[in-house]
């Protein structure tokens, strides 16, 4: 007996987000299974006929959101009668792709910005701009690409492409190749393919060294707050050493507010991880906080703030390739030299695997020997 396939067009009130919104989605049902599309159309609640799944009228853009609704109910119907045409199985995974409508003879590109935007809301936003500025990298190298054309051959040329043409580095391919990967595996897992390419072509990500800053190189830039170097500089320089001396990460410092410091501690979530995080507070750290409501720094974007912080490590005559994120490798590799226990600074940096804290006492030993050798020269 062929299972037939439901649908509903609905706002989802069990999920009402941060905003006071709730998205829209396709409910699909066979049988006793059901499937929800996100539609990423965001609605307020009290806008929406819960009884006739409609919009009242009230709703802000009313009429291009009746309308979309409408349209999308159309595509839904056609879909579900293009696979009966075509005798297959209406299964939720032949639904998608019909109504996506994902082929391995469709354009690349398409598919890729759609399963982008269902990607909305479950990973970080950078990492969608990340996924985006991929697709514009790409472009530029093809303009076309079906889905069925991404074979071995043109990864080689491609990885080609950006080695000599863009000059990239090895983890900066790896990077590219990370991105299309998952895009690929997603393609794969909707029986859009039937196998990814990268199953046969490996790009090895280059392991690199972690930069920090000395204990020296750390007073040396916390001096500069007292010389006649530009105001700006000087507000990227709080929130950098902050971070130096919390280990928090950009954007947790970027997100700081000061009701989230009671006591000499930190409490807050961490944006990365979303799991609950504590600090305390040092000396060092309490010096850079200024009284006042909200956010605590006043942070730029990150791509802004590693070009000040390039110029801030001139003033500083620091000789080093300094990011922000090397704050977070100054205060563990600093923590571990000063004798902090490997197993408090893993905790306080948020690692769930010891082994990633390990990293930099590999760092400290190897600083050790670089620092012994110095008796050579005497």
């Amino acid at each position: 007996m062929r299972r037939s396939l439901k649908y509903k067009i609905l706002l989802r009130k069990d999920w009402i987000r941060a905003d006071g919104t709730a998205l829209l989605y396709i409910r699909l049902t066979s049988g006793s299974k059901v499937k929800y599309i996100n539609l990423n159309y965001a609605i307020d609640p009290k806008k929406w006929d819960f009884q006739k799944n409609y919009p009242k009228t009230g709703l802000k853009n009313y009429e291009l959101i009746c309308n979309y609704i409408d349209k999308t109910q159309i595509k839904v119907d056609k879909a579900i009668l293009n696979l009966n045409i075509k005798d297959k199985a209406l299964t939720f995974s032949n639904f998608e792709n019909e109504f996506f409508g994902n082929s391995k003879d469709s354009c690349f590109y398409e598919f890729a910005e759609q399963e982008i935007q269902l990607m909305k809301g479950k990973i970080q936003n950078c990492t969608i701009r990340n996924y985006n500025c991929e697709l514009t990298k790409l472009k530029k190298f093809r303009p076309d690409i079906l889905i069925s054309e991404i074979d071995t051959d043109f990864l080689s040329k491609y990885e080609s492409y950006m080695r000599n043409e863009l000059d990239n580095k090895t983890n900066t391919v790896w990077g590219s190749f990370k991105r299309i990967k998952k895009l690929l595996n997603i393609a794969k897992a909707k029986g859009i393919l039937e196998s990814n390419p990268f199953d046969n072509y490996k790009v090895k990500k280059q392991t690199t060294n972690k930069q920090f800053l000395t204990i020296q190189e750390l007073k040396k830039v916390e001096g500069l707050m007292e010389k006649d170097i530009p105001f700006k500089f000087k507000e990227v320089i709080r929130y950098f050493l902050f971070s130096c001396y919390t280990g928090l990460r950009y954007q947790d410092v970027l997100n700081l507010k000061y009701s989230d410091i009671s006591e000499d501690t930190i409490s807050i979530i961490v944006h990365k991880t979303k799991e609950p995080l504590l600090i305390p507070l040092t000396n060092h750290a309490k010096k850079f906080i200024k009284d006042g409501k909200g956010l605590v720094f006043d942070v730029l974007t990150n791509q802004k703030t590693n070009e000040y912080l390039k110029v801030i490590m001139f003033y500083a005559e620091i000789d080093k390739k300094i990011s922000f994120h090397c704050a977070r490798h100054t205060f563990a590799t600093i923590s571990l030299t000063i004798g902090i226990p490997i197993e408090v600074i893993s905790k306080i940096l948020g690692h769930s695997d010891l082994k990633t804290t390990q990293v930099y006492a590999k760092i400290v030993d190897d600083l050790k020997k670089s620092e012994m050798s110095k008796w050579d020269s005497i």
